[in-house]
């Protein structure tokens, strides 16, 4: 453990640590995308620190600190809140962190020790699992249980995914934050070679700090626009979707209306069928009627004629508001059942309906009633009325076709089921302060700036929308789009971490070798010197090989930052990750050395075929050799009857790792690789692999330490080629587990031959009967698998047609995708020379670029379709330009489609399916 003597210092560290815990915090929360759930939380680190150091007597600041900030997040936190549920939550979140860090510091001061004074790397390893991973489980777990239980912004249902981001904020946090306030602690009397070490774990962690804030922020300010951007759209979609609920209500009612005023005589049973097919088609319509207009005189009559209609006596009601007020009455409704009370009811003694009729009687046009509340419903239900008047032939009025329309159904139709959950929404009627419809109850939206304000205008009635984007429906959304980047930092992160307390743990143990050899025999000493000079270099390289993609990464990230172009975006985040895959790389070699040198890399023994292999490695390289004009051979001499049992990967990392050299280091001639066996006893075979190149060769010293770890041929600083100096390494010990070797032969400027000997059994009797059986004859499974792609290309085969594309690229594109379907093509890159070939009559179809030199796709379609013989050839437009005025202008130039690009196989089958008759 770290002891710090000076009391005066010891109390300066103690309260700096706080402080650092609490502005570390605040810092971090603003690269969050909630407050108290951060990507990186490094107080997580500071806390096992300063519990590391001191013990319990750190748990009262890390308490305190971690309240402080919980409750500094909160927006409308106050004194009143420290004796509320909340209070209560922010004190179950301290008590989550002090106990993960007196759990995690336990660990550290009664097993693992000092994570920088280790000199295992097994224990290395135990530390980054157990204290870097395990034991932050306790905090996410407590710190999220509190959250759901007492904050309303996380709910029960995303536990889990909370608990995760919450998991691994402290995983980076302890894993950045622990070495590095480590290695800032008692480094007065570490030698040199001690400090050089920890600088080089200072640099790196805050390079990974750095470079993961630059790239969290990054995608957190472009979810953010993103989500903005979608938001908008989706409230426009809304927007136009209660329009068009709106005047679909209106539609149908007009249709009713219409079916009156052309039916000479109105029956119930017509009128039913209907209005009840109206219905089935419109789920939002809750009831149409029908209501003529009559003068107090002819009431008996119609109520008469009521109760012909439906077998018992009706009594028109409903007083006139005014003596001489004409009746307007309800005679037909659908459905009657839920109805039959509102049969005979006289519209017009209803003050507001009055109105409403009066308005739809003066303008000739449909006029809708304010919302009502549906009396017939289980439950209240708004709803409105909406009035259409049907005129005589003179124009006089004959009465008003009526619908009941449910807005809570019209509203969820606008909002297309997702949406629902998407925003909380609140709908009044203009001037009103109370919504007749919303989904929310806690508050209101209407004097909310953030809320989005729609006005609609209904048939003489206005309402107003307000929508405002779920606060938690989009945390979980964001949250989701950033699982992949968080994993890969994770990753990144804990690979580089265990990678350089490793190195750390390595000069450590160098270091006391030396001490121990120093005072003994001279070639003690020299040996010491050489380990040491090999530690320098291997630091250097892996400094240099680690830095390299990580500058990439942050500085990708960078660029990222200042464009808005996505596809830009798209190239940098494609190197970033090609970067990043580079360090997994170099850890797996790291790692993969340090199991063998503790011996604990076993080998699997399963059955495989070694020609795959050869062919597998034969095809990676043969690209590789192509880009750098050198010539590439694979002379295979083992018999294809031979099947083995083994190490296939690990066999086939040995291959790759001497050709990536042999490749490497050549710049002209050829590499070459030739297979061989031999049959040993007891059904083991020795395999021989002969590696040739005409490179640079390998002097005879340097071929001494040539599969030395961490060692190059050439370790200056400026060195042609790079690499960690691993590939070797591994690869000579990976054959002695083989029970095997590899030799060298060399000479400088003259090329190299490394030859890799290893023992393998044969294979099973019955994978090898399988396996024959394969070579021999597809298996009835990929005959059937493959029906798909030969109906696929026998729709077109044998089928001709023209390219007109000025792009090479596009070019090859296109062509490619139509001899995948079967099809042959000629190719011109301009429309003059397209006008020339269609008249040749050879083709069934031409694929045109719109835009090229000489003449343009427009005016070649235009010439062609002047052709008398040729004017119905399909032709399909290819061009980038996808707006709606582009398209129209292919249409009228005469093509047949309009295709965008880049160009995808399964638009270019479906046009061609619809313009090209079957054969």
């Amino acid at each position: 453990m770290v002891r710090i003597a000076n009391p005066i210092h010891s109390a300066g560290l103690y309260v700096g640590l706080f402080f650092a815990y609490f502005l570390a915090g605040h810092t971090l929360s603003l690269f969050s995308f909630q407050a108290q759930i951060v990507p990186i939380w490094l107080p997580a680190g500071i806390a096992l620190v300063g519990c590391y150091i001191w013990w319990w007597r750190f748990l009262p600041a890390v308490f305190i600190a971690s309240f402080a900030f919980n409750y500094s997040v909160q927006p409308s936190a106050d004194m009143v809140t420290l004796l509320t549920e909340q209070g209560v939550g922010f004190s179950l979140i301290a008590f989550g962190a002090s106990l993960q860090a007196l759990v995690g510091s336990a660990l550290l001061r009664y097993w693992l020790g000092h994570p920088l004074r280790q000199v295992s790397n097994l224990k290395i390893l135990y530390f980054v699992l157990t204290v870097g991973l395990l034991v932050n489980l306790i905090s996410s777990t407590i710190g999220t249980y509190s959250l759901s239980l007492f904050n309303p912004d996380y709910s029960k249902e995303h536990f889990w995914n909370n608990i995760f981001y919450w998991w691994l904020g402290d995983s980076l946090g302890v894993l950045l934050a622990t070495p590095f306030l480590l290695s800032l602690i008692s480094v007065d009397n570490l030698d040199r070679e001690q400090k050089r070490s920890r600088i080089l774990v200072l640099s790196t962690a805050s390079v990974l700090l750095f470079a993961v804030l630059v790239l969290t922020n990054f995608f957190i300010s472009f979810s953010n626009e993103n989500t903005k951007q979608s938001t908008a759209r989706e409230i426009k979609s809304i927007e136009n979707g209660l329009y068009r609920e709106l005047n679909n209500s209106m539609a149908q009612l007009q249709n009713l209306a219409s079916y009156i005023q052309n039916t000479k005589v109105l029956k119930q049973s017509n009128f039913t069928t209907f209005v009840s097919d109206l219905i089935a088609t419109q789920p939002t319509i809750a009831a149409m009627s029908w209501n003529p207009v009559i003068s107090q005189q002819e009431k008996e009559q119609h109520q008469l004629e009521l109760s012909n209609i439906y077998g018992r006596e009706v009594i028109i009601r409903g007083d006139p508001l005014i003596s001489d007020d004409p009746i307007v009455y309800v005679k037909l409704i659908v459905p009657e059942e839920q109805n039959s009370k509102a049969i005979g009811f006289n519209v017009f003694s209803n003050k507001e309906r009055k109105q409403t009729l009066i308005e739809a009687d003066l303008s000739f046009q449909p006029r809708a009633t304010p919302v009502i509340q549906l009396v017939q419903s289980e439950t209240k239900s708004p709803a409105y009325l909406m009035f259409f008047p049907v005129f005589k032939g003179n124009k006089e009025l004959k009465g008003f076709a009526t619908g009941v329309f449910l807005v809570e159904a019209m509203l969820a139709n606008a909002l297309d089921g997702n949406a629902n959950h998407k925003f909380d929404y609140e709908l009044y009627e203009q001037d009103s302060k109370t919504a007749f419809l919303s989904n929310i109850t806690d508050r209101s939206l209407i004097n909310n700036e953030s809320a989005e304000s729609l006005e609609f205008d209904l048939a003489g009635q206005v309402w107003n929308l307000y929508l405002l984007a779920n606060k938690e429906f989009m945390l979980q959304k964001q949250s989701q789009s950033y699982f992949f980047l968080y994993c890969l930092e994770f990753i990144i992160v804990a690979s580089i971490i265990l990678l350089i307390l490793m190195m750390n743990s390595r000069q450590i143990q160098l270091n006391t070798i030396v001490a121990e050899k120093t005072n003994s025999l001279k070639n003690a000493v020299q040996e010491a010197n050489e380990a040491n000079k090999a530690k320098s270099r291997f630091l250097a390289n892996m400094s240099h090989e680690i830095r390299t993609p990580m500058n990439a990464v942050v500085g990708f990230s960078a660029l990222a930052r200042k464009t808005d172009d996505m596809k830009t975006i798209q190239g940098y985040l494609e190197k970033i990750e090609v970067s990043s895959d580079l360090l997994l790389n170099i850890v797996n070699d790291i790692l993969d050395i340090s199991k063998i040198e503790a011996k604990k890399l076993i080998l699997t023994h399963e059955n495989f075929d070694l020609q795959e292999s050869l062919c597998r490695i034969g095809s990676i390289f043969q690209s590789q050799a192509e880009n750098k004009n050198l010539v590439w051979k694979v002379k295979n001499n083992i018999p294809t009857s031979l099947y083995f049992k083994g190490d296939q990967v690990r066999f086939e990392q040995v291959l790759i790792n001497l050709c990536s050299n042999a490749l490497k280091f050549t710049e002209h001639g050829e590499v070459s690789i030739t297979a061989d066996s031999e049959i040993l006893n007891n059904g083991k075979n020795k395999i021989i692999i002969r590696i040739k190149d005409s490179g640079i060769g390998i002097s005879e010293d340097n071929q001494k330490k040539l599969f030395t770890a961490f060692t190059q041929a050439d370790d200056s600083t400026l060195r042609r080629f790079g690499g960690t100096g691993l590939g070797l390494a591994l690869s000579q010990e990976l054959s002695h587990l083989m029970q095997g070797d590899i030799k060298v032969i060399s000479q400088e400027g003259k090329g190299s031959e490394f030859i890799f000997e290893c023992i393998i059994l044969s294979a099973d009797h019955d994978f090898e009967l399988k396996q024959s059986a394969l070579k021999h004859g597809q298996p009835q499974t990929e005959m059937i698998a493959g029906t798909e792609e030969i109906n696929k290309v026998s729709k077109f085969a044998g089928r001709h047609i023209l390219i007109v594309e000025d792009n090479e690229i596009n070019q090859l594109v296109i062509e490619a995708i139509l001899d995948n379907l079967g099809i042959t093509s000629d190719i011109v890159s301009d429309g003059k020379q397209a006008v020339e070939k269609v008249g040749s009559g050879l083709y069934d179809a031409v694929l045109m670029d719109c835009q090229m030199p000489i003449m343009d796709g427009y005016e070649a379609t235009k010439r062609i379709r002047k052709l008398p013989k040729y004017n119905t050839i399909p032709i399909l437009a290819l061009t980038a330009d996808v707006t709606e005025e582009g398209k129209n202008r292919a249409v009228e130039s005469g093509f047949n489609s309009h295709l965008s690009k880049p160009i995808m196989e399964e638009d270019l089958l479906s046009a061609l399916e619809d313009c090209l008759p079957r054969e």
